[in-house]
Parts: C-alpha cells; sequence; structure tokens
C-alpha cells in the first residue's frame, strides 16, 4: 500500500517524504480492537542511514492507540525513550519494519512499545512513549 500516508491532514505534511506499507496488525483509525500494527517505512527520497532519519521514520506512524479510533485526534508525546541496539545503522533499499505495540490505553492515555528493525531483521531500535490523546 504505497499511499499508507496520502491524504494527511496538514500539520503533518512531512508524511508525504515517507513511502509506508502496511503489513499487519490494523491500520489507524479502523476501529480495530487490538491496538497494534506492523509497517515497512522509508524516506521516499534517498537518505543516508542515520540516527535522526531513524528517528523521523519511528515517528511517522500515529500511536498504536490510534487503530481503535475512527478518526484522527490530537496527540501529545510526554515521554519517549529510545534504545539503540547497535551502532550499524544500516538496511537495504532504505526500507524499516516498525511495529507498534499500546500496551495500556485509558482516561486519555497509552503507552506503547516500538521496535524497529532493519530489511534483513535485525533489530535496531526499540522504544517507549507515553502519550496523551485529546478527543
Amino acid at each position: 500500500m504505497p499511499g499508507l500516508f496520502r491524504g494527511a491532514p496538514p500539520m503533518l505534511r512531512f508524511l508525504e517524504h515517507i513511502e509506508g506499507r502496511h503489513v499487519a496488525g490494523a491500520l489507524p483509525f479502523s476501529r480495530a480492537t487490538d491496538p497494534q500494527m506492523t509497517l515497512w517505512l522509508r524516506h521516499r527520497d534517498a537518505v543516508a542511514p542515520s540516527l535522526v532519519a531513524l528517528l523521523a521514520l519511528a515517528d511517522a506512524p500515529p500511536p498504536a492507540a490510534s487503530v481503535m479510533s475512527s478518526a484522527p485526534a490530537p496527540i501529545s508525546t510526554m515521554t519517549w525513550s529510545i534504545d539503540m541496539l547497535t551502532d550499524d545503522i544500516a538496511t537495504d533499499d532504505g526500507w524499516w519494519l516498525i511495529r507498534n505495540v499500546a500496551e495500556q490505553i485509558g482516561q486519555g492515555y497509552s503507552s506503547q512499545a516500538m521496535t524497529l528493525w532493519n530489511a534483513r531483521g535485525r533489530p535496531i531500535m526499540a522504544s517507549r512513549q507515553n502519550v496523551a490523546v485529546f478527543g
């Protein structure tokens, strides 16, 4: 699904620079009951592998809790911790596999875990994020 981020609202215009394909779990805003999603992501333009480029991709998808909603709502990251699992930030053809799982959702907050692998299946980054959801 090359158009995964097409039609994003204007405040998320940076998403036009990212190509994504849905792999597993639910799509954002699909009213699913299992809050997780797995996506292949890469920058549309060739980008040298770096921590900054990787963080931009990791920040692109909405929180995993969004799969339980029917429409976008304002969100705010409260905390985001990142563990780099290697210093070799490299992948084939720019593609990275990202899996987001919301572990706890309630009272306007979501706690989620994310793992990011390179195209060969090597884990590169693990992160945790707490998100406030308004709406």
